[in-house]
């Protein structure tokens, strides 16, 4: 959602007031109903609409409201059926909004231009006790009086969910607030609320211009003589997944279908994923948008992390990934883990700390991939290894009498010997002239001996 310009009738012209000593005030804009006068003055049509002085909405809301609306009128007296009140406005106002199509997201524009200076001469009795500051009139007089005045241009663009006919209602930013847009349209005007200014519009009718026909997942051409645009249906469909209706959208077929496009949903066996339904392909298709918030509660003892839903510290687990940070032995053995601290080749009771060594050769998986002697993670008997510290039994050892199949590490000690993978005993002696870790040069290994 975004915006160009923040809207606001909020006076941002102050003029003086014209009470009847000659004092007045400043302040801001009154809004709402219709437009009234005072000595006569001729109040602009902008702001004299008979719409304006009935209850909103002034007509049904059966309209589509796609398309481009431009401004009739802005109801800028609220006091019109108080007795003694006078309010008279001049200057201009020019706006168009314009909504358009689109699944799941769409948007309207908003461009507006306000120029407007407003008198006032209003009862107290009109206020139900509130003061002359609640209008914006800062004097103490009965009635309250002054000039209000108000200049502000810009545009608003902003999500809204589509429909062919009924109310829009959609939030938009307005500086550091959220305002609501409330659209009735009807077939040839619209009465709205914007920001809590009541605003009147007129359709834009441009020939040839698409349009909703009576199957509003036709294509349609408007023709404009005559007042109210007349929607001719071309028999071609509208794109698949387009919206058609409140929680609708056309298919395949050119049927209008249901399908709440937008809607909250839920992915099977994802608890931490938030999801919304996807109406593309007019059949309803539940779609991940993110994570939910950390923490939210996943399970019984479980709860999210980073869309993942993790057991609580404490609980039963087989692997870290279970786990917020690590899936721990929970004894010596490693015959029970359980979701804690993470405790490299040590074990921990249930949710505790880090306590002894694990036993030697255990294979804890997770953060030691290999397996644990006295407490470190080293490789284990059988696999390859480069230097005799890499092995839990401190051996590494050549498993073929030239050494050209690299080193395992074994159970025994053999100097300028091998061993087979995994041998409890040397197998043998090296090849005549080859060096080992322990018989460097000048030495060399003879008949199994450094020598």
């Amino acid at each position: 959602m975004g915006i160009v310009a923040r809207l606001s009738l909020v006076a941002t012209i102050m003029a003086a007031g014209c009470s009847g000593d000659g004092k007045g005030g400043q302040g801001a804009n009154a809004d709402g109903g219709g437009a009234g006068g005072r000595g006569g003055a001729s109040v602009p049509a902008v702001f004299s609409s008979p719409l304006c002085r009935t209850p909103y909405p002034a007509q049904a809301c059966d309209g589509d409201p796609h398309g481009k609306w431009t401004l009739a009128a802005m109801c800028v007296n609220r006091f019109e059926s108080c007795r003694g009140a006078m309010v008279t406005p001049t200057g201009t106002a020019t706006a168009t909004i314009e909504f358009g199509s689109g699944s799941p997201e769409a948007y309207f524009d908003y461009q507006f231009k306000y120029d407007i200076e407003t008198r006032i001469s209003v009862p107290l009795s009109c206020l139900g006790g509130a003061s002359c500051e609640s209008i914006g009139c800062f004097g103490r007089e009965d009635p309250c009086s002054c000039v209000l005045g108000s200049g502000r241009g810009g545009g608003i663009r902003a999500q809204w969910t589509p429909n062919v006919s009924g109310e829009v209602v959609a939030s938009y930013s307005e500086g550091n607030r959220m305002a609501q847009l409330r659209f009735c349209a009807g077939a040839t005007t619209a009465d709205s609320t914007i920001g809590g200014t009541r605003v009147i519009w007129n359709r834009v009718c441009t020939e040839n211009m698409d349009c909703r026909p009576s199957n509003p997942c036709h294509a349609g051409k408007a023709h404009c003589a005559g007042g109210a645009p007349v929607c001719e249906d071309t028999g071609s469909n509208r794109p698949v997944g387009e919206p058609c209706g409140t929680d609708k959208v056309c298919d395949a077929t050119g049927a209008c279908v249901a399908c709440a496009a937008g809607a909250n949903c839920q992915l099977p066996e994802q608890p931490c994923k938030a999801a919304i339904v996807s109406c593309r392909t007019a059949a309803p298709v539940c779609m991940a948008t993110g994570n939910v918030a950390d923490g939210t509660s996943c399970g019984t003892r479980r709860a999210c992390l980073a869309g993942v839903c993790k057991s609580d510290d404490g609980e039963p687990c087989k692997l870290d990934t279970e786990c917020r940070e690590s899936c721990t032995c929970g004894d010596a053995q490693c015959s029970t883990r359980f979701c804690g601290r993470s405790c490299l080749c040590r074990y921990a009771p249930p949710g505790g700390a880090c306590a002894g060594v694990l036993v030697d050769g255990t294979q804890p998986s997770g953060s030691c991939n290999k397996a644990c002697f006295q407490g470190r993670c080293l490789t284990e008997v059988g696999q390859r290894c480069t230097v005799d510290s890499e092995c839990g039994t401190g051996h590494c050892t050549c498993w073929t009498p030239t050494c050209a199949g690299g080193r395992l590490c074994s159970r025994p000690a053999c100097p300028c010997q091998w061993a087979s993978s995994g041998a409890d005993t040397c197998s043998g002696p090296l090849m005549d002239g080859l060096m080992d870790f322990t018989c460097q040069s000048p030495k060399m290994c003879v008949q199994g001996m450094c020598k």
